[in-house]
Formats: structure tokens, C-alpha cells, sequence
């Protein structure tokens, strides 16, 4: 068996770096076959079309998207499950202009978070219609329009008649790449224009989304895709991050050199680097180009990582991917009192399995035995030792460890 005996070591880890997204990505998603993020589809979970609002489910890192809405030319009185669907008056939508003039539109918008760029590339829908009663042209034309920062002027994007829908499901991908790149005081809003030329009956409806009889929640009946970058103006200058544990707890220290509307920190720790959990919370210094230092003990002992995210007094969250890492060695500590027979044993870094610590006087001589079941976290162990006041040795073996502690009784 190899033997390993061992103090109180530490070894710390530190890794700094801010999160840039270069690939293209979904910026943000309406996935209609799902009525809320995260919940399964039930019998009566699902959009039924004549929602007034629609919020995206999907949002990337950095994004910010609106709700998805109609124009006042358009109502809500075509439901279609799965869908955000609408009825609109076919005889006086026939022509893209008479779209703009008469609201026959659905709008959809996205900005980015503070400190982030978006750079646009392409919008892609799905576009459901029916063919009307009468007679005149069944098809359904849509039309992709974007406005800048709410100047109230959509300009089409693409050339007109390109989205045409005939009775079915259809999806379409849009170029959107001359939008460019925009920063987070920006916004562009997209409208959906719908006409339909020499059209004579008004009973067909149009809608974003899945059929019915082909629900699938992760499907996305409209992603906004593109780049989300940093802009190099984040709200902090973050310039050290560390962990130590401590007999108390794992110490947190961070500096930053520079602050801008700073609220504050949250913390997060993880205990297998994947999965994060909020520790707590401290206040920012607001607006400061000094240097300044904050501490926060975390109450956990044993191997644990630490995230960092910044947040901005607009709610806003900066999310840096900082991560210290604090890593224990195996530890044996003893808490002895001389007014009870109580021997407060603390270990932590160990494995799951069994323990046996043992009790020596000076002499060598055991004096007291006992089998601990370890869980691999850190634990307290209350040992009923009845000696004599004086010098002790207590030995703990585990796995291929063994820890050995002095203490006084």
C-alpha cells in the first residue's frame, strides 16, 4: 500500500480570461412549440396562437431580444396552435406598400447587452399561411424591413416578392449582414410585412411557426443569428482573482484598477468545474478610476471553483469567466477541550470510503480506535476520547493516506 503522510498543503489555481464569442450564433430564438423555457410540452401546454405577446426563449450571452408582437393591422383572432398566428384583410394588403400604410406587420427586436457588439447575419423563419376562399393569387408575400435605433424609417431588406408562402409551411433564411455591427446604445428592430395581391376573400391567416401535428419544443420558428463580441469598454478592469481556504472557509480576494456603473459582484462556486451555484453577493464601488480590493469568505472547506460576474446598476451582468480554484490537500484537523470528553475530529480532501483513526499516547501505546465512513466532502466527526490531560498523537487512515496530528488534552 503507498503510504502518503501529509500537513496542511494548499495548491491554488488561477485562470483569467473574459468571454469573446467570434462564431456565428443564435443570437436569440422564439421557439413556439414551447409556451415557457425549460417546461416540456403538455395537452395544454403550448402557444394556441392568439397570444398578444411572445418573449424569446433563447437568447445568447451578450443578447438582448424584445417580445415578439403584431402591427395594428393585424389581429389575433386566427389562432394556430404551436405558432404566433394572425388574420389580416387580404383586399387591402395587396402590395408591400399598402402593408407599411395599414400595420400588417409582426416585430421582433435585439440589442446588445452593455459591453457587447453584435455583428448580424442572417434572420431565418418559418412562415405558415392557408389558401383563401375566392378567386385572385394565392400567395402569400412577405417582406423582411429593419429600423435603427427607433427612428420610426424600416427599410426592406432583400428584394421585394422574394418570401412567398402557398398553403403551407415554408422556410425562409434572410441576409442581414450589411446591418454590420452595432454596440449596446443601439437597436434594430425587424418587421415582417404580409400582403396579398388580388386576393378577393379575407378567411386565410398567416403566422410564425410549426404545424400542429409537428410539435417540437426545440425547433425555432425564428432565430436572429450573427456574432456577439466584447466592445473593450467593460465595466470593470479586473486585475486579480484568487481563493485560499482557510480554517474558516475559503477566502475570496479580487481587485479591480477602474469601475464603471458598478453595482457589485455575485459569486458562484462549483465543485466539479461544470456546475455553479450563487455563494453571495457583494457592492460594487460605482464609478472609480482607483484601485480598489474586495474579500468575501466563502463557509465551504475542501476543493472548490469560484466564478466571478459583475453587475451594472441597469441589471445588467457582465459575466467574465473568472475562475480561482481552491484545491486541498487531505487535512486532519483537531479541536480538543480539556473540559469534555469530546474530540472534535474535521477532515476534508478525502475520498469516499472507510477511515480508521487511531489514538496514541507518547509511549506509543493505542489508546483509542474507531472506523469513520468518509463521503469524499468535508465532515465533522464528535470522538468520545476519555483521556487524561496531556500530549496525544491522532493517526487517520484512508485510502492511501495517512494523516497524523499532534494535540494537547
Amino acid at each position: 500500500m503507498k503510504t502518503k503522510i501529509t500537513n496542511l498543503a494548499f495548491s491554488l489555481i488561477v485562470m483569467l480570461f473574459t468571454f469573446q464569442a467570434n462564431a456565428q450564433q443564435s443570437l436569440v430564438e422564439w421557439r413556439l412549440s414551447q409556451k415557457y423555457v425549460g417546461v416540456a410540452l403538455g395537452a395544454n401546454d403550448y402557444l394556441n396562437g392568439q397570444e398578444n405577446t411572445v418573449p424569446s426563449n433563447y437568447q445568447a450571452l451578450g443578447a438582448k431580444p424584445s417580445e415578439l408582437i403584431r402591427g395594428s393591422g393585424l389581429n389575433a383572432t386566427k389562432g394556430r396552435g404551436n405558432s404566433f398566428a394572425a388574420g389580416f384583410e387580404h383586399t387591402t394588403n395587396t402590395s408591400y406598400a399598402n402593408a407599411v400604410t395599414n400595420n400588417a406587420y409582426m416585430e421582433f427586436a435585439v440589442r446588445p447587452e452593455t459591453a457587447k457588439l453584435i455583428s448580424f447575419s442572417t434572420v431565418a423563419v418559418r412562415i405558415q399561411s392557408n389558401q383563401p376562399t375566392g378567386t385572385g393569387n394565392a400567395t402569400l408575400y412577405a417582406q423582411l424591413a429593419y429600423d435603427l435605433n427607433s427612428s420610426g424609417n424600416f427599410t426592406p431588406i432583400g428584394s421585394s416578392n422574394a418570401i412567398t408562402v402557398q398553403n403551407t409551411s415554408t422556410d425562409f433564411t434572410i441576409d442581414v449582414s450589411a446591418l454590420g455591427t452595432i454596440n449596446a446604445t443601439s437597436k434594430v428592430t425587424f418587421r415582417l410585412y404580409y400582403y396579398r395581391p388580388n386576393t378577393t376573400n379575407t378567411t386565410a391567416y398567416v403566422a410564425i411557426g410549426r404545424k400542429e401535428d409537428a410539435e417540437v419544443a426545440t425547433f425555432s420558428s425564428l432565430t436572429v443569428s450573427g456574432t456577439v463580441t466584447n466592445d473593450g469598454t467593460l465595466p470593470i478592469s479586473l486585475t486579480s482573482f484568487s481563493a485560499k481556504p482557510k480554517l474558516n472557509g475559503n477566502l475570496l480576494q479580487w481587485a479591480t484598477s477602474a469601475e464603471t456603473n458598478n453595482k457589485g459582484f455575485e459569486l458562484y462556486r462549483s465543485t466539479d468545474g461544470n456546475n455553479y451555484n450563487f455563494v453571495g453577493a457583494i457592492e460594487g464601488k460605482g464609478n472609480s478610476n482607483t484601485a480598489n480590493t474586495y474579500t468575501y469568505t466563502d463557509k465551504f472547506y475542501g476543493n472548490a471553483y469560484y466564478k466571478l460576474t459583475q453587475i451594472d446598476y441597469n441589471g445588467a451582468k457582465t459575466e467574465y469567466f473568472t475562475y480561482a480554484k481552491a484545491q486541498a490537500e487531505p487535512v486532519m484537523i483537531l479541536a480538543p477541550s480539556n473540559q469534555s470528553s469530546i474530540l472534535e475530529v474535521i477532515v476534508a480532501g478525502l475520498n469516499t470510503g472507510k477511515g480508521r483513526l487511531t489514538i496514541y499516547n507518547l509511549n506509543g501505546q493505542k489508546l483509542y480506535q474507531e472506523n469513520l465512513a468518509l463521503t469524499g466532502t468535508n465532515q465533522r466527526f464528535n470522538i468520545n476520547f476519555k483521556g487524561n490531560v496531556g500530549l496525544y498523537l491522532a493517526v487517520l487512515e484512508a485510502d492511501d493516506v495517512i494523516l497524523k496530528k499532534k494535540f494537547i488534552k
